[in-house]
């Protein structure tokens, strides 16, 4: 919670965590949403974890399969 109180604060800052961290508290993601903060996360490699994040709201993804997440990202629009 210090994180999100700090980037709220800065009023130009993300919140970058492990995305299983957001997968295991989904109201983490929704109180950052709620305090205008964007999120981003990391390490998804797998396309089932990227929708699930998607659906909290996560737009920033990091992974080291970037054509298979980007493959995904084609197949779901």
């Amino acid at each position: 919670m210090l994180a999100l109180g700090q980037a709220q604060a800065d009023g130009n800052a993300i919140v970058d965590c492990n995305y299983q961290i957001l997968l295991r508290n989904r109201s983490l993601a929704e109180r950052a949403h709620a305090m205008g903060i964007g999120l981003a996360v990391y390490t998804v490699n797998e396309p089932s974890a990227a929708a699930a994040l998607v659906e909290r709201g996560v737009r920033r993804l990091t992974t080291n399969e970037v054509e298979r997440l980007l493959k995904w990202a084609v197949d779901v629009e």
